[in-house]
C-alpha cells in the first residue's frame, strides 16, 4: 500500500535530519499508524526522493534495520548476505 502524502512527508522529512533515532522512530510510527503498509513502501518512498535512510531485511527475515549512507547500506546488505532484490523481496513481506 503506498504512503499517504502525510506519511511520506513526515518520513522524507525524518530522513533530512540525518539522525538515525528520528528516522527509526518516525519509521516505527508510520508502520505502526498503517498496518497495510510495508517496509518496501518506506525503502520505495526514500529511494524515490533520494533519502540517506535506508532499510536493510536482518538475517532472521523477522525485523529490519535501518541506516543511513550508502556505504552503511552496502555494509549492511554484505552482512546480511543479501542483494537488493532479495532486501527488496524480504522488506515486502515485513510488517515490522
Amino acid at each position: 500500500m503506498p504512503l499517504s502524502l502525510q506519511h511520506r512527508y513526515a518520513v522524507l522529512l525524518a530522513d533530512r535530519s540525518r539522525a538515525l533515532r528520528t528516522v527509526t522512530t518516525v519509521v516505527t510510527e508510520v508502520l505502526e499508524a498503517k498496518p497495510g503498509t510495508t517496509p518496501l513502501d518506506i525503502e520505495t518512498a526514500l529511494r524515490t526522493a533520494n533519502g540517506q535512510a535506508y532499510l536493510v531485511a536482518n538475517r532472521t527475515m523477522a525485523s529490519f534495520q535501518i541506516v543511513l549512507g550508502r556505504p552503511a547500506w552496502h555494509a549492511a546488505l554484505d552482512d546480511a548476505g543479501m542483494t537488493v532484490e532479495q532486501n527488496w523481496a524480504a522488506l515486502a513481506k515485513r510488517k515490522s
